[in-house]
This record gives C-alpha cells, structure tokens and sequence, in this order.
C-alpha cells in the first residue's frame, strides 16, 4: 500500500479514529487504525468493540492495500507536521512496518496483520431514516448533560433515542437523558421510516464521536437502528454503535404536570448569575437558593466555611412568594441549553420537581429536582443548610413487634435521636425501620421472633414513604409466625419491590468485629450495601444459593450425573458472574465516594479477594470451572470456586494498616466511613440521601467524631435513626433532630417524643 494524503485530511480522519481506539487494553490489535486504500480513496477504520467509525478521506492512490498502525501515534506524528504538507504512506507487509514520509520528516512505525483487526458484525436494521445533521445535533447536544456517570446504574449511561407522543399531539422523536437528579427531553418531527423504530440507549461514548460526526449541519445524516446496534452516516463517515442492553426507566412519571407557578428570566444572564454567586459555595454541595418575591429574584449561597453570595435579577414573576434550593451547577447547566429566548421555570413547592422550557420553543423540556431549605436558629454558625431532596419515613405505626404493644411516631424528615435505659426497646425501633427494605431486617430474624414477647398473633408494620416528592403507603406483616408480607399503596407487593422505593443502610453493633471475623459477615455487609444499588441483586443471590445448595446435595450424594450438574452450574454461572460484577461496581462506588468526600472519618481502600483460587472472569469461564472442580469438590462435600468463597479486604489507606490489625476505634470509624460513603454514592445515584440506622453509634465516638458524623449526616440530609442511652449524647445536633424517649413501662416500650432545649 502506498498513499499521498493532504495533511489537512488525514489529521481529521485520524482525530476521529484515536477518539474511539482504547489506549489500555489486552488486545493490542484495538489501539490500531485500519488503513484501506482503494482505487480513488482511502478508508481509516477504528473500533473499541463496542463502537466503530469508518471514515472515507480523498488520496492520490500509488498502490492499494491494506495496514494497521497504533492510531494515536500516527495522529500525534500527523498534528506535528506543518499545515497544507503531503503526508506520504507506505506500508511494506513483509516487514510489518509503515512508513510516514512529509517533507523533511520521515518515521517507520510497527504495524500489526489486517486479518487480526476486528470488524463489528453486521446486522439487520429494523428501522432507516434520514435527516439533517442540524435537527440530530441538537437532539443529542441538548440532552447529553444530563447523562448519568454512574456505572452501578448503567441504563441511564446513555441517550434514550426513540419514538413517543408529543405535547402538542400526535408523534416526536425525542431523545431523552437523566442521571435521577435532572431530567433532558428533545423533541424533533418523526421523519420518514423512523415511525417504528425500536427506543435504543445510545451510549455517552457514542454521543461524544457523533457530535464530531455532526460537524456539518448542513448535511444529510442516515440512522438505521436495530434491538442492538444503531449507525449514523454521512458521505464520509459511518458510526457505528452498540446500544446499552437495558431498559430506560419510565421517566414520563417525573416530569411534573401540575406546577403553576411561572417565572421567566433571561437564561444568559440567570446562568451567568448562578455561577457568580456559586463562586463562594462548597464543592460538597455547591448549592444556590433562589427567593421570588413579584417580579425580584435574589439569588443566594451561604457557606460558613468560605463566606456568601447574592444578587438580584429582574424576572417576570407574578404568583406567591417562594424559597427553594438547588444545586447550582445543574441549574447552570440546564440554563445554558436555552438558545431560542428566555427561561420559562415552572415550580409546584419548594420540594417538588421543578420543570423548565424554552419561551420560544415547547420542544425542549427540563427537569431538575430541588434542594431542600432548612432554616436553623441564629445562635447556630449555619444560617442556611441545604441538602438533597430526601428519602423520609413521614410516619411510622408499630403493632404488637418485640416491646411495642402499640407505637406511632409523625415524623418530618429530620435525623431521629432516640434515646433510653438498655433494654427499653429503642434498637427495635430501628429494627422496624429496616423491615421497610428487602430481607429479615438489621438482626437478621425470622418473623416469628419479631412478635410481641408473651404475644402469638403476630405483628404489623406500617409507614408513609416520601420519596422527592412522591408518597407511598407501606405495610409489612406476619401474621402468627407466618412468612413476611407486603403491600405498597394498598396492593401486594414483593420485598424486591420494597428495594425499588426505599434505600436503607444500617450499621449495628454486632458488625464492630467484622473485620475480625470470618468472610461470611463481611460478604453479607459488602451484599447489603450492592442491594442498596441495585434491589435485584437480593434476586440473583437467591438463585445462586438454590443451585449451590442443590449441587453441594449432589456432591454430597456422591452422584455422577453429568446432565444434573450442567444445569445447575449454568445457573450458577450465569448469577454469579453477575453477583460478582456487582460486588466489584460497588466497591469502586464506595472508593470514589470516599475520596470525593471532606470528612473526618478514614478513607478505607476495599478489595474483592477470593479466599481460594481467583474468580473466573466471565459466566463461561465460572461454569467450565465448576465443571472442571466436580471431583475435588466431590471429596470436599461443597463447592470450592465461586463468588460465594470471596472477602471483602480492607485497608486503613492513610496508615496502610490491614483493618483487622486496626485498634477497635480505628476498626469502628472505617465502618462509620463506609456507611457514610454508601449513603453519599445513593444520594448521588438517585438523588435521594437513604434512611440510615445507627445503633448507639454516638456512644463509641469521642466529641470530635461524634459532632462529625452529625455533621455528614446533615449535610447529607439524610434521615438517620440513631440511639443512645442518654440525651446528651445528641446535644450537638441542636434542633436539626427529632428526639424520642423510650421508656420500658409494664412489658412494653412506651415512646415520647422530646423538644430540645439551648443550654442558656
């Protein structure tokens, strides 16, 4: 192959190519370029596996053929030659080396076989459709950020591209991107043949080479989908892309239906006073407060660590006086995607998803969730604190459980300090908190043993979940022993779907020797808090441990049939991987979280270690490895390989101290950080802080931590259900908590609820 190519040309190819190649990989075949040269042209190809982009350049043509060579070295000698020079390619195959010739310049790169370059497969494309490159940019460009970063929930990782109804009556094809905290819809006219696409998630990637792609907005752009791929093309260049195999939830449920209060600003001028006033906020929560009165704006932040901020704009506003939080940066972002006139805000309350839209344009529609706004008293150095919209048990009705003959607590959101004599029956409150998620609770028992002491007829739970914005009425029973029930919203319902609604975290005495003891406690807490990102794993460890069981029964048995242990092992394989992949995705969840986080709590460096033998890396390679294990297994009685046999390993980073040669205050503040970095990573995720369960944790921290975690846990805005044995040990807290007394009075918990008052 020899080529000539005008340096101008092949710097835009090769731009496009290294964008998409993945520099660290363990295939080095992926880091290439594929060259074609034909008769009049040349074709640069690239992939990742996932996504591919051909791009189609004019060249003087010596000698057609075919090469590969590292793209990111050739774009890197390409950007360094002068502007408007030749750029010479020779490629010699016997020698396995291409030759870069440009002027003076001359480089010999190594190059890789074209028969080991991999080309995406082809598919078949239920759906072809054309449209101009300027109305497909603007439905990605005004959608993507919103696109969610986290891993754990991986279908919101990309733009939702698809067919729905419009606002205005009949059908639009809308992109649609969200990350839980804000929410981008973009509508455009449904062209010719996209009637019955399939809705596909186009990944972030993906999204990012496209807006190259879409350069000239002049152009004719040509989309086919598939169930599993989707291509964009033009003239010059095909992209071609996998799409992200999930199901994009039902966000039409968030976009809010009834707000009426209306305010129109200047989007320039509102993002540029955003920004202004977030200058002094903290980068943990850099959150703005806006305050409407006629047709005043004041924008404002107070953060006690670094100073305040405020400024007034001219609006249009004409409703009812109205103070709500955000975060400044998302309120910024979704400013800035206005371009057709001013910013038409549609609020509800100030703990209400608020909508925005274009004035010129009802193509376009925003969501983002508020900051909730809590006003403190003067004497406390936080004037304003503000936090994310919250997940809150707004009340709370205890029958015939452990103490409690009948308890009812009307709760507002704020932190629960509970507080009592030892025994009086605080920890069961927090119990029956738990039961609000999937499983057997924070003491792990059965449902018999949660009835009243001396009492057989069973017990109930029942509660009002707020979670930003909505309300669910929630029952949980067991009647005489009987298995654990569930109804959300008067309806049956599974515990899974317990998982859906609600987030709980919990930290109980019992887990301070986690660290100390085997490997099974310390998967149950690393499973707990995957649960809590992902309600379905509580599934696919159920499945796991079915076919476990049923195949340890099997070796136990001596029984030889192959066709038994396939079947179980595909199962297992199948789950496990899964379960394994999830258990991974979380620790590095709770590794980012922690780093991100100014605390006073130790940063704990997590790893998945297995206790025998490594975990196979894919589903195939579990079950070959079970298969494989069947004899060694048979003379051990149970299964030797598999996510089952892995620990969860832990560092104290700042000493590099294994946790379990921590002194057991040490070993207490590494679980107190995980906690915490759990429930920062949900608030995040979703955009709701957890209910979090804190077993007479304040009693084993010293002042400084103690008014620490309190300090974290307000931040968070989470509502955290803590106990103690006296009052004074919540005194730092002030009024930003509810407090409780329990009293143990005739065999049962008798509860009141306590103001707080300043000391003079």
């Amino acid at each position: 192959m020899k080529i000539s190519i005008e340096r101008g040309a092949l710097l835009k190819a090769m731009s496009r190519a290294q964008s998409v190649v993945e520099r660290r990989n363990t295939i080095p075949i992926l880091a290439n370029v594929l060259i074609e040269a034909g008769e009049e042209t040349v074709q640069f190809r690239a992939t990742d596996l996932d996504i591919e982009v051909v791009d189609k350049a004019p060249a003087m043509v010596e000698r057609v053929g075919t090469t590969t060579v590292a793209a990111t070295t050739l774009h890197e000698i390409v950007r360094k030659l002068p502007d408007g020079v030749l750029v010479s390619l020779t490629a010699d195959s016997t020698a396995g080396r291409l030759t870069v010739e440009a002027g003076r310049s001359n480089f010999s790169l190594a190059t890789l076989p074209r028969e080991d370059f991999p080309v995406m497969a082809s598919s078949e494309y239920s759906s072809n459709f054309s449209t101009a490159a300027s109305v497909m940019r603007r439905l990605f460009d005004k959608a993507k950020f919103a696109i969610s970063t986290e891993e754990t929930r991986y279908y919101l990782n990309g733009v939702y591209m698809h067919v729905a109804d419009a606002a205005t009556g009949g059908q639009s094809l809308c992109c649609v991107a969200t990350d839980g905290h804000r929410l981008a819809r973009i509508d455009a006219d449904v062209p010719e043949g996209a009637e019955t696409m399939p809705g596909v998630i186009v990944p972030r990637k993906t999204v990012g080479e496209l807006h190259k792609l879409l350069e000239n907005e002049n152009t004719e752009i040509a989309v086919s989908v598939s169930e599993t791929k989707v291509r964009f093309a033009t003239p010059e260049i095909t992209l071609t892309s996998k799409v992200i195999d999930g199901t994009f939830p039902d966000y039409s449920q968030v976009i809010p239906q009834g707000n009426t209060r209306r305010l129109e600003v200047d989007a320039s001028e509102f993002s540029k006073a955003v920004d202004r006033v977030a200058t002094v906020s903290s980068e943990r929560a850099p959150a703005v407060k806006l305050q409407l009165t006629g047709d005043r704006l004041l924008l404002s932040v107070n953060a006690p660590d670094s100073g305040s901020a405020e400024e007034e704009l001219s609006v249009a506003y004409v409703d009812e006086k109205l103070e709500i939080g955000f975060n400044a940066k998302y309120l910024s972002e979704m400013a800035n995607q206005v371009d057709r006139g001013n910013a038409v805000f549609m609020f509800n309350s100030a703990s209400d998803p608020t909508l925005m839209r274009e004035s010129n344009d009802q193509s376009a529609i925003y969501v983002v969730m508020p900051m909730r706004v809590w006003s403190v008293p003067a004497f406390y150095p936080k004037c304003l604190i503000l936090v994310w919209t919250m997940l809150a048990l707004t009340s709370l009705v205890i029958g015939q459980f452990r103490s409690h003959a009948a308890t009812r607590l009307a709760l507002d959101g704020r932190p629960v300090a509970i507080y009592g004599a030892n025994g009086s029956g605080k920890t069961n409150l927090l119990e029956a908190v738990s039961l609000f998620s999937p499983g057997r609770g924070m003491r792990r028992a059965s449902a018999e043993d949660m009835a009243r002491r001396a009492h057989g007829t069973g017990w109930k739970l029942s509660g009002i979940l707020s979670t930003g914005g909505s309300q669910h009425e929630v029952e949980t029973w067991s009647e005489a022993g009987a298995a654990r029930q569930v109804r959300i919203g008067g309806k049956a319902a599974s515990q899974i779907d317990l998982g859906r609604i609600a987030r709980i975290v919990w930290l109980v005495p019992a887990m301070d020797r986690l660290w100390l003891k085997g490997a099974e406690g310390r998967r149950r807490f690393l499973d707990r808090m995957v649960l809590s990102f992902q309600p379905c794993h509580a599934e696919r460890s159920l499945t796991y441990e079915k076919a476990r069981q049923e195949r340890n029964r099997l070796l136990k048995n001596q029984v030889r049939d192959a066709a038994w242990y396939d079947a179980l092992e595909t199962q297992m394989a199948e789950a496990g991987h899964v379960i394994h992949i999830a258990r991974q995705q979380t620790l590095e969840t709770l590794r980012r979280a922690q780093t991100e986080a100014e605390t006073a709590f130790p940063v704990a460096e997590l790893d998945l270690i297995q206790t025998e033998g490594a975990m196979p890396d894919s589903a195939a390679d579990l079950r070959s490895a079970l298969a494989e294990s069947r004899v060694r297994d048979m003379a051990a009685g149970r299964t030797l390989v598999g996510p089952h046999r892995a620990d969860m390993y832990c560092v104290y980073t700042a000493k590099s101290v294994p946790a379990k040669e921590c002194s057991t205050g040490e070993q207490k503040a590494l679980l107190i950080s995980l906690i915490l970095a759990n429930a920062r990573a949900l608030a995040r995720d979703s955009g709701l802080s957890p209910i979090m369960l804190l077993d007479e944790v304040a009693a084993h921290l010293d002042a400084q931590h103690r008014a620490a975690l309190y300090e974290d846990i307000c931040a968070l805005g989470a509502q955290a259900w803590m106990t103690g044995t006296g009052p004074e040990l919540f005194d730092d807290l002030q009024d930003r908590a509810q407090r409780f007394e329990v009293r143990e009075q005739s065999d049962d918990s008798q509860v009141e609820e306590k103001s707080w008052h300043p000391i003079a």
